[in-house]
């Protein structure tokens, strides 16, 4: 129920005085905003949950207020299925944004390695590949599948993904390496503290692929390359669904 309606609910039985007051509200609300209590409201208490937690994060990190869109409703239909299917899947929200080796970022404390800037400069790794596109996402907060090569992964595992949120494969993949460095710095510094390594999504040279996040090779600064039909038992993957503004 919309404030319109419980406004008209109210008329109708009389409640005249309430209803003033629900007409005053809805004239500084959006119309589509159920009343506590109604159905959607608990749908509403989380966009508002998770805009508050974004900003308030953001704002840690950049240093000044950041503007993000509300989440769209199909990202909270997907979480719903990966909480439903016990998946370990958090909802985020980022601008789009380009980084380079001296951008000065108030809590960007962990950049990543010299090592990566070198090889973009180089141009073995794409110069997109320091960009974030921005949007909301829905991203693994643990690094599971050791021993199945990026190839693998990307052949079974995020297309099994995909089938489970119902979502279309093209919105699965991993994560960059950059957007590893920078979710970790705004929100997950734990992902530094693991002694085993990561596949990225990121294209190395003529076929290979990014990995890294190992604490003994730098933690959240860690990128390092390997071939991608590698199967190794330190290497794992954190599964990234992307979603459109409009989805």
């Amino acid at each position: 129920m919309t404030f319109e309606h419980g406004e008209k609910e109210l008329r109708r039985s009389g409640q005249n005085g309430l209803a003033d007051v629900v007409a005053g509200v809805r004239k500084t609300q959006r119309a589509d905003i159920p009343l506590p209590g109604q159905p959607g409201a608990e749908t509403t208490g989380t966009i508002e949950s998770l805009l508050s937690q974004e900003r308030q994060a953001l704002k840690r990190f950049f240093g000044r207020e950041i503007s993000i869109p509300n989440p769209p409703r199909a990202l909270l239909e997907a979480l719903r299925k990966a909480e439903e299917q016990g998946l370990d899947l958090e909802a985020h929200g980022l601008p789009p944004f380009s980084l380079k080796k001296d951008s000065k970022i108030k809590g960007w404390k962990v950049k990543p390695k010299e090592w990566f800037w070198q090889k973009i400069k180089e141009g073995k790794i794409d110069s997109e590949a320091a960009r974030i596109d921005g949007g909301w996402i829905l991203v693994g907060t643990n690094r599971d599948g050791f021993g199945r090569s990026w190839d693998d992964v990307h052949e079974e595992d995020l297309p099994r993904l995909a089938r489970m949120l119902r979502v279309e494969n093209s919105q699965v993949r991993l994560l960059k390496a950059i957007e590893f460095n920078v979710l970790g710095n705004v929100f997950h510094p734990e992902w530094g503290q693991s002694h085993t390594w990561e596949w990225f999504e990121d294209n190395f040279g003529g076929g290979d692929r990014l990995v890294g996040g190992s604490s003994d090779d730098g933690g959240l600064a860690d990128v390092d390359d390997h071939w991608s039909d590698l199967q190794l038992g330190y290497v794992g993957f954190r599964p990234l669904v992307v979603f459109s503004p409009s989805a």
